[in-house]
């Protein structure tokens, strides 16, 4: 769902950019004045195995693929004000080292991917924990992944409406897609929670799902996505999508290397340790 520069009109980018990193800025505030502390390791490893993740395309049907968003994820396993900071390094990483996405769509695909998500997220975990069903609460929260999805699914619609013929459509369209590829988010979620929250080694336990989905990565699904096929092929939008710069390592390969799996696998192993060298800017110790 990574919006390029090319979709974002000049009349919404700044509007988007602006509640993009006003959100991040509000989430480092509210972290700093509550106090709020995480171990360093606990958020490098989680946004390091959504990144990972967010590489593994998987196909849906009709010849259109989706991927893990991992905001209901990232929420879940480090609260609200951290679980946005993490989406927002994966956006950042996935922007300037691999031109996924673009710098100018940054705050649309911090909305999409992060705020409605994680607000979502939020809202669900919360209100699923007042019910006091504790042994369904992990399928309530794939449950939630899902709605999640489909919510930001439709937002996305709407940012992306001045370029269709209706706004109504664009939304519906996008919801349609992208309700089939929130199902593999629903299980991922209930799942990856499941075992972080309840495993008695999940730093460890996170650093091996993200290290076997690099080496899965290169065999990842190579038709279009939810948001590139809803543009594309059926709302035949023609804005093409690229973002004003390629990156250090453009489309997740590195060119230098003859073997597309390598070269798939290096850009993956890449992106994770930009991830977690990113994840110990917050702090020393502790964020």
């Amino acid at each position: 769902m990574h919006l390029p520069d090319s979709m974002i009109t000049t009349a919404i980018c700044p509007v988007t950019l602006a509640a993009g990193i006003g959100t991040i800025a509000y989430a480092v505030r509210k972290s700093l004045k509550n106090k709020e502390q995480i171990k360093k390791a606990d958020f490098a490893s989680v946004t390091a195995l959504i990144f990972a993740l967010q590489m593994l395309n998987y196909p849906i049907g009709s010849g259109v693929s989706g991927h893990f968003v991992g905001a209901f994820l990232a929420v879940g396993a480090l609260g609200l004000n951290f679980g946005l900071l993490s989406m927002a390094a994966v956006l950042a990483v996935q922007a300037t080292i691999f031109g996924d996405g673009g710098i100018l769509a940054f705050g649309a695909n911090f909305i999409c991917m992060g705020i409605v998500p994680g607000l979502i997220a939020r809202f669900s975990i919360n209100y699923i924990k007042s019910l006091s069903l504790k042994e369904i609460r992990f399928p309530l929260f794939g449950l939630g992944a899902y709605v999640s999805v489909v919510a930001a699914s439709f937002v996305c619609g709407l940012i992306i409406s001045p370029f269709a013929d209706s706004a109504v459509l664009t939304s519906k369209t996008m919801i349609l897609v992208h309700s089939k590829i929130a199902v593999g988010e629903a299980i991922l979620t209930a799942f990856l929670l499941w075992r972080i929250l309840e495993g008695k080694n999940r730093i460890k336990e996170a650093a091996i799902y993200t290290i076997l989905a690099a080496f899965v990565s290169p065999f990842a699904s190579s038709f279009p996505d939810g948001l590139e096929y809803s543009v594309e092929h059926i709302l035949k939008i023609k804005t093409g999508f690229e973002s004003i710069i390629s990156g250090i390592i453009p489309d997740y390969s590195f060119p230098f290397l003859n073997s597309p799996y390598f070269s798939t696998l290096a850009a993956a192993l890449a992106g994770i340790i930009a991830i977690t060298a990113l994840s110990m800017v917050f702090s020393r110790k502790k964020i």
